[in-house]
């Protein structure tokens, strides 16, 4: 099941490339300034959360509960990991979109051609990618984020 979901992983953003491939010359620079605005956005957002979620007395409580799938781990580390990977993702759809501006303005590559498309399409499909798996995940961590805002002050 495993192989099956990293398969997926990375096939999804080539056969996205192979459909769209036409489309995406049309991709403009100011989609991709905002994209950047609304990942900081998120970023901002984890990071204030994951402060506050520090600053709580209940997070006291969270480290005493284990994690029902993983008797290793406590509560507090599954929502502080959520938060690292959902922040870690942000940040690096940041990074590809600043390498692809960078590739774009300074080397020119819209002809460096894999398996029949180009580089830079190949780049922008994996952007996209990435920014709708950051938006699935900031709304995942805006829902966890209340749940704890709501259980916190349940505990009070």
């Amino acid at each position: 099941m495993k192989i099956i979901k990293y398969i997926s992983l990375i096939a999804t953003p080539i056969l996205t490339a192979f459909v769209f491939r036409n489309h995406l010359e049309k991709i403009k620079d100011d989609v991709l300034t905002d994209m950047v605005t609304f990942l900081s956005i998120t970023i901002g957002f984890g990071i204030t959360a994951l402060s506050i979620i520090s600053a709580s007395k209940f997070s006291q409580n969270l480290y005493r509960m284990e994690d029902s799938n993983n008797n290793s781990r406590t509560l507090l580390h599954v929502i502080v990991g959520n938060f690292e990977r959902a922040v870690i993702c942000f940040t690096l759809n940041i990074a590809l979109i600043f390498l692809y501006k960078f590739l774009n303005n300074f080397c020119g590559f819209k002809n460096i051609l894999l398996l029949n498309l180009s580089l830079r399409n190949m780049m922008i499909v994996i952007i996209w990618y990435f920014l709708i798996l950051s938006f699935l995940l900031f709304i995942y961590l805006l829902i966890t984020f209340c749940k704890y805002v709501i259980k916190s002050a349940a505990t009070q």
